[in-house]
């Protein structure tokens, strides 16, 4: 797989240069939603499309009110910059053929055959989800992929979200028949979102559980993952071994592809759980369009509005060029 990937200023620079683009990402409480269309607007952008998704309103804690002013936030920041763009309400719950809805309208009303997706702020049934869709259509021949870090203050020390629903697949994943996919790998993060219903089933069938952890971090996200990882293994450590434990940077998506496939030929096929950093997320998400692998989830109904603080560096993914996705391609780009 070739999958290049940096800083967003030089990825815009060898990729972007020359032509135009579209923006797609999320209005959401976060600072940090606001960074790639501020990074990138400019006369090549053609149109950026931001999507408000709500939570459930019998989510709880409900914190609509205050998720609603922080929106409204970052809706007034980027109009004071003079940034041009559409927003769109949607429900986080919302069912894949309204998600198919959305990418049909994008399809229809694109302005260019370049995507700019940005999953920084972007539920993870939203983003793998568009991420599939988009590397199958003939009307984006190149999407490239985003993702800005938080501020030196990271996360909120509170949940970051609550309320997660029974285990299920993400939209678009969902797993092969068995015994395919017996193997069980889990990207970890801050949440263990009820997972043990997950890893229960995994324990049954007698099978490993792999984990994928990130770094670098500080003292306190160090302290969070392995509190999930304690959670996982219900407090006994021989329940996860420690040639099962990969340590990947936060920002690599492409090491955990290339993981996974190594992982692959040792088992049965394997089911993937993204509960860990975004970019994570993505990498699996590549691997399971390539090799049909599921991808299960205990998605959250409620999202604390100070899920973040500031922003940091963004970086970018190009995921399909000229009409070639990622994991097939076999030369380098430009």
């Amino acid at each position: 797989m070739r999958l290049p990937a940096g800083d967003l200023k030089e990825i815009a620079k060898q990729f972007l240069a020359d032509r135009n683009f579209v923006i797609v990402g999320s209005l959401s409480v976060e600072d940090r939603c606001c960074a790639v269309p501020e990074r990138l607007f400019s006369n090549k952008c053609r149109a950026i499309e931001l999507l408000e998704i709500n939570d459930p309103p019998d989510a709880f804690p409900d914190y609509s009110e205050l998720a609603g002013l922080k929106m409204a936030k970052n809706r007034k920041r980027l109009k004071e910059a003079g940034i041009v763009f559409q927003n769109q309400a949607v429900e986080l719950l919302a069912s894949e053929d309204k998600l198919l809805d959305l990418l049909a309208n994008w399809e229809k009303s694109s302005l260019s055959p370049t995507i700019i997706l940005d999953i920084t702020s972007l539920p993870k049934r939203y983003f793998c989800f568009i991420i599939k869709r988009l590397l199958l259509s003939p009307c984006f021949p190149n999407v490239i992929a985003t993702y800005t870090q938080t501020g030196p203050n990271g996360y909120t020390p509170q949940h970051l979200a609550e309320d997660p629903m029974t285990c299920d697949h993400l939209p678009g994943y969902s797993a092969p028949l068995p015994p395919k996919g017996s193997t069980l790998v889990v990207s970890v993060g801050f949440e263990s979102l009820s997972i043990s219903s997950l890893l229960g089933v995994y324990r049954d069938m007698k099978k490993d559980t792999k984990v994928i952890l990130s770094f670098p971090s500080n003292r306190e996200s160090i302290r969070r993952e392995w509190n999930t990882v304690r959670q996982m293994a219900l407090g006994d450590a021989r329940n996860i071994k420690r040639e099962n434990i990969e340590v990947i940077p936060a920002w690599d998506a492409e090491q955990v592809y290339h993981t996974l496939k190594r992982w692959q030929e040792d088992s049965d096929g394997l089911t993937l759980a993204p509960f860990g950093p975004k970019p994570h997320s993505l990498g699996m998400a590549l691997f399971a369009i390539k090799y049909d692998a599921g991808l299960y989830y205990t998605q959250p109904r409620s999202y604390n509005p100070d899920y973040s603080k500031g922003q940091a560096e963004s970086s970018a993914y190009v995921v399909k060029w000229g009409g070639i996705a990622c994991f097939d391609r076999q030369m380098k780009l430009p």
